[in-house]
């Protein structure tokens, strides 16, 4: 094989990226001829190749004192001390290789990558477009894009990731970069959870997309996929962390784990995370509110203390002292810790709203009506948030003759209890317009009659003079006494739907009981107020004692069955399960209709027995959300309804004997 080719054939292989195939070859024509510059070169470029970025450089300086004039071996010879940490000089390379050759657009990608890294981010975005210009490419749009996050530019690096896929749509890169940007906005959250995604297939374990993910599956509270996909991070979690990447994937996994219920789990791994060599931030903050909540109080209070030696005017610090201390059923020190908190940062987000929930847990409407207005500030609830041309009204206004939007803005239990009010606001002579969920929009409609009309959400809106947010409705109302609160039924069931259902149900001699032990895994407290099915051991034994086998029924509620209940569900054929063929809120309403009593924890079926005035037995967690109130057995929203109380936090178990023994009692 004579030298040309040779040189051919290496750079062949070179190009399909075998470096050690192409290597004999050029050292074979290096051996005829020392000063051959194409030899030279591609050599140096093989040596780059395979990572020996010295040798590398030797060989392409070797070539460059051959011939100064080729822009190329320039650009070879930056890349080479670029990846030895040497900008400076990778720099000069890449400029003297632009100036030699101005339309060489891999001169001005690699020196605007250069001048990137070295943080004259201006500078490199100017470089970008010059390579642009001379030569479309996904890797100049995306380089754009880096630089104009850096530059604080967001919109117009979303245009150029965006740019970037047009070119090349598997451009990696790209994609967790643009998810990383999408995930800021509430509006675009989902669509940056299909970039990410789209990444992670691309290349598994990609950093940033597993960041972005974890993010948005972390809102949702989806912990166990959380712990699935740390599992994938490339160069994941190690004992003792390597790094800042690997301190996020533990901290992240401590969050997950607490999560999922394993508190413990979290406190070793937080424990370990604070012994490595770069413990993130939040890290003791989480173990000092994990360990409050797990009641080692004592350890707990010497991470606070220690936190604020270290932070002393952190308003944030103060706020999860609230939190922990409202989670623990210590209202008077959550209501201080607040109060500091706010003290120190009058906009922290969150102080006035869970001091507005304690108001209300409380009874004091007047303060607790008007302190969850901030509930705006809050992230989750911002995303929420309609901002119309039209008017806020809150009570000012007169509204009679005027026309009311009343928009639902949180989950379907908030739209039945608050629903109450719609016809109060059309007897005050308004018009009103209501949005709500879909599945409530037939029941609704239905229930109240001509008297509200009834929309979907996403529906065209009429137009109105006024509009409010469903639970701005206490203060635009000014309710300030248990007795506003206190109404007759108002939600009714299709009588059509309930003869269906008792069809379904047949006949039973003894009583019919609804079950609804789960709500929305979703939810933001669902762990503490959702039980597991066998929860509810004690009131089957005394349902069995009492009326043998076939003397009674239960009915689950439930259209969606947790994966830890399928077990205890197949173990108890009494409990008539429909799942999924409970096909819309109307058929949950006359599910409940059919049953002589309706026995829920915190969720929606709870706020449907209330708002039909059937009777009910409410199963409520130690500290339980503010519309439940503190230490009574009646609710004054739902007068049908009994609440039943743990005693302390996860103490189900003496909830469920107190059902059994009252029901048994009563004769159920």
């Amino acid at each position: 094989m004579n030298i040309p080719q040779a040189l051919q054939q290496s750079l062949h292989e070179l190009q399909s990226g075998h470096s050690t195939a192409a290597e004999p070859l050029l050292l074979q024509v290096l051996a005829q001829d020392r000063k051959n510059f194409d030899a030279l070169h591609l050599l140096g470029l093989c040596r780059h190749q395979r990572g020996d970025f010295a040798g590398a450089e030797r060989l392409l300086r070797a070539a460059g004192k051959l011939r100064p004039g080729v822009a190329a071996v320039h650009v070879s010879l930056g890349n080479a001390l670029r990846e030895q940490g040497r900008l400076a000089e990778a720099t000069l390379g890449f400029r003297r290789a632009t100036q030699i050759d101005p339309r060489l657009s891999a001169g001005h990608y690699n020196l605007a990558m250069a001048l990137d890294e070295a943080g004259a981010h201006a500078e490199a975005l100017a470089s970008f477009d010059r390579a642009l210009a001379l030569r479309a490419e996904a890797p100049s749009n995306a380089g754009r894009g880096n630089c104009l996050v850096a530059l604080g530019r967001r919109v117009e690096a979303i245009e150029a990731y965006r740019a970037a896929l047009a070119l090349d749509p598997l451009h990696v890169n790209s994609h967790a970069n643009l998810a990383g940007l999408l995930v800021e906005d509430p509006g675009t959250r989902e669509l940056a959870y299909q970039h990410a995604g789209e990444a992670l297939r691309l290349r598994p374990g990609h950093p940033g997309a597993v960041r972005v993910l974890v993010r948005v599956l972390n809102e949702q509270h989806r912990w166990e996929e959380v712990l699935q996909l740390l599992g994938t991070l490339a160069h994941g979690p190690s004992p003792g962390g390597r790094g800042e990447s690997d301190a996020w994937a533990l901290l992240e996994r401590a969050r997950a784990l607490a999560g999922i219920g394993e508190p413990s789990q979290a406190i070793a791994v937080l424990e370990e995370l604070l012994r490595s060599e770069f413990p993130p931030p939040g890290a003791r903050l989480e173990l000092a509110t994990l360990l409050a909540m797990t009641d080692r109080a004592q350890e707990a209070e010497a991470h606070f203390a220690a936190l604020e030696r270290e932070h002393p005017g952190d308003a944030a610090i103060a706020f999860q002292r609230g939190l922990v201390a409202h989670g623990r059923g210590d209202l008077c020190g959550a209501r201080r810790a607040f109060a500091q908190g706010i003290e120190k940062d009058k906009g922290l987000p969150g102080g006035r709203f869970h001091l507005a929930t304690i108001d209300l847990l409380e009874g004091r409407f007047a303060a607790g009506w008007a302190g969850l207005e901030s509930r705006w500030e809050l992230p989750a609830y911002a995303r929420l948030r309609k901002d119309f041309a039209r008017p806020l009204w809150l009570g000012e206004e007169e509204i009679r003759g005027r026309t009311l939007f009343v928009w639902a803005e949180q989950g379907l239990g908030d739209a039945v209890q608050f629903s109450r009010f719609l016809p109060l606001l059309a007897a005050r002579g308004a018009r009103v317009i209501a949005e709500v969920p879909g599945a409530f929009v037939s029941l609704l409609r239905r229930s109240l009659g001509s008297s509200v009309e009834v929309l979907d959400i996403g529906a065209p809106i009429p137009s109105f003079d006024l509009h409010v947010p469903m639970l701005s409705l206490g203060l635009a109302l000014g309710l300030d006494a248990e007795s506003d609160l206190a109404t007759a039924p108002w939600l009714r069931a299709d009588e059509a739907r309930v003869a269906l259902w008792q069809g379904r149900l047949g006949r039973v001699p003894g009583p019919r009981i609804g079950l609804a032990w789960a709500g929305n895994p979703q939810h933001r407290n669902d762990a503490r107020r959702s039980a597991a099915l066998d929860t509810f051991e004690p009131l089957l034994r005394a349902l069995r004692a009492r009326h043998g086998a076939r003397g009674y029924q239960l009915v689950s509620l439930q259209t969606q069955l947790p994966a830890r209940d399928r077990a205890a569900l197949a173990a108890h054929p009494e409990i008539f399960h429909f799942g999924e063929a409970i096909g819309s809120l109307e058929d949950t309403a006359a599910l409940a209709a059919c049953c002589e009593l309706i026995v829920s924890v915190d969720t929606l079926a709870a706020h449907l027995a209330g708002a039909m005035g059937l009777a009910g037995r409410v199963l409520l967690p130690f500290v339980p959300d503010w519309r439940w109130f503190l230490a009574r057995t009646d609710s004054p929203w739902y007068p049908s309804l009994r609440l039943l109380r743990q005693e302390s936090a996860g103490d189900w178990e003496s909830v469920a004997r107190r059902l059994a023994s009252e029901l048994a009692g009563e004769g159920a």
